[in-house]
């Protein structure tokens, strides 16, 4: 009897190490888990620690991550904060004074906690399927998150809906007319979550799960940011992504905007007649068709009118 219980002891010591089969390694800006075996496609899972309150998360299908330069990030990776690294049997934990990540050795999902460990976000599956798109080989990716009940979810950009929140919709990430894509999250539950993806894609918000999509990528690549109050995560955002100049003075008076004006002699008639009236006026818009005929969209006037 003891026998048999001893080699079902080393049987199932042989699946754990199977199961958990990775190497960490650690370094001054992060933590990279290469993983024995492929784990719903995914070989290679990074987390990189900007500040106290930013983690990064990279998760690749291939052998190596990928070292495209980011279109939205335009600061490199700073000092990084004190941070700290520990393992349990089944979990890896990197932690700063503000929050951590928590990742699941058998399924590599990452829990995202505060410091007094309540979860603040959770992943809830992720994918990458091998695609070609325009002759280009590359994955189309799919990431899911867990969310809090009575959390609202806000951002995505500037899209043509009454309704702000986020919560029960299904969004196309592509930039259209009238529509302005900005592949970022801001929730309720004290965090930000920004997509480092522009391709043609998907956020579908399921009422306790959201996931979001994307056609063409080389990874899964997001970054979460924690913050108590939403000036704190708009402030890390804009450390990611560059500061924003301010508007010039006329910006901020009256934009006088129509369907299109028709002919100069008209744009011209309209200014004037605001100036005599006194009124202040500081833009005015000639939305459309003042090209040339027949070259829809061209960056020239038609000199007929």
């Amino acid at each position: 009897m003891n026998t048999r219980l001893l080699v079902l002891y080393v049987l199932v010591s042989a699946y754990n190490t199977s199961l958990f089969g990775q190497t960490i390694e650690k370094d001054t800006g992060g933590v990279t888990i290469t993983l024995s075996h492929e784990l719903n496609r995914i070989k290679r899972l990074r987390l990189n620690i900007w500040s106290d309150r930013v983690i990064q998360v990279v998760a690749t299908p291939t052998d190596d991550l990928s070292q495209r330069n980011s279109l939205i990030i335009t600061e490199t990776l700073p000092p990084t904060p004190k941070w700290t690294l520990d393992e349990t049997e089944d979990q890896i934990r990197v932690s700063t004074s503000s929050c951590s990540a928590r990742v699941e050795k058998n399924s590599l999902r990452v829990v995202f906690v505060d410091s007094v460990g309540k979860t603040i976000l959770a992943e809830d599956g992720r994918s990458a399927l091998a695609a070609t798109v325009v002759g280009e080989h590359c994955y189309g990716v799919k990431q899911s998150f867990q969310y809090s009940s009575g959390e609202v979810l806000y951002g995505l950009g500037s899209l043509q809906s009454a309704d702000l929140a986020l919560n029960g919709k299904k969004v196309t990430l592509l930039q259209k007319n009238r529509d302005d894509v900005v592949p970022v999250i801001l929730s309720t539950n004290h965090y930000g979550l920004m997509w480092d993806n522009y391709s043609h894609g998907e956020f579908n918000d399921t009422r306790g799960s959201y996931y979001i999509w994307s056609e063409v990528a080389n990874d899964i690549n997001y970054f979460f940011i924690y913050g108590k109050a939403i000036d704190s995560i708009v402030a890390s955002y804009r450390r990611l992504t560059g500061r924003v100049p301010m508007y010039p003075k006329w910006a901020f008076g009256y934009i006088q905007s129509k369907q299109k004006y028709n002919t100069q002699d008209e744009i011209v008639s309209v200014v004037r007649d605001f100036r005599e009236k006194r009124f202040p006026l500081d833009l005015i818009v000639q939305d459309w068709m003042y090209w040339p005929e027949g070259e829809w969209g061209q960056k020239s006037f038609n000199r007929k009118h």
